[in-house]
């Protein structure tokens, strides 16, 4: 199984932390990867706002396609567990993005046991060719109109699942199992319903304390689909 996250997206840290759970349960081979938000809107009607909020997305990604090309994939899942755990431990990760990455990032590394330089890559275009090769290959199997986090699944690829919880113990191996029975059967074209309740994060220690410690955040669609605006 491949996961496809950008770092700055709660709706793939939610799914990330729910596979983990999955993975203390079963033998689950799991395969994190890059996608990019910025790339997946590029060419989206959107609006200015989300447009200037993406623009910030791209250090994360970054710095963790730098992650990856200099230390192996080994690198990724405990920079994105560290990125991830100060961009949404706060009780506002939007402000987190537009003001805080670089101290966030530098933070993550350390954490992470990566070198700081890394944090170099945030400001560069030098490693979005291997970023976007990452992001290509999650969307090669889909259709345009998704977002994150998008998983492979054996043969099937698809968008979601898009959770407002992170799913724990027997829950997480209910949602799992479901999801294998219904990727599964090769003519399920979407399955979807509205946006209810508040986002809750999950893991959030430890924490930044430039991020304060509250462990929910408002939810915003647009930070998982290409198709809002």
């Amino acid at each position: 199984m491949e996961l496809y996250v950008d770092p700055c997206c709660p709706f793939a840290w939610i799914a990330y932390q729910w596979l983990a759970e999955v993975q203390q349960q079963r033998a689950l081979e799991l395969g994190l990867q890059l996608m990019s938000l910025p790339m997946l809107n590029e060419h989206q009607s959107i609006s200015p706002g989300y447009r200037r909020l993406l623009a910030h997305t791209w250090g994360p990604a970054r710095v963790a396609a730098a992650a990856v090309q200099q230390h192996g994939s080994v690198a990724l899942a405990a920079l994105e567990e560290a990125l991830a755990r100060r961009i949404f431990g706060g009780a506002d990760h939007y402000r987190v993005i537009r003001e805080e990455l670089e101290p966030v990032i530098l933070d993550a590394l350390a954490e992470a046991g990566l070198p700081g330089r890394l944090a170099d890559a945030a400001k560069s275009d030098a490693y979005d060719s291997p970023l976007r090769a990452s992001h290509d290959a999650a969307l090669a199997s889909i259709v345009n109109g998704v977002g994150t986090p998008i998983i492979h699944l054996g043969a099937a690829a698809f968008f979601g699942p898009v959770m407002t919880g992170v799913p724990r113990v027997s829950e997480a191996l209910q949602v799992f199992d479901g999801l294998r029975l219904l990727a599964s059967y090769p003519r399920l074209f979407e399955i979807k319903r509205p946006l209810a309740g508040s986002l809750e994060l999950g893991s959030t220690g430890p924490e930044s304390s430039r991020s304060g410690s509250a462990g929910r955040g408002a939810m915003d669609v647009n930070m998982v689909s290409a198709r809002s605006a």
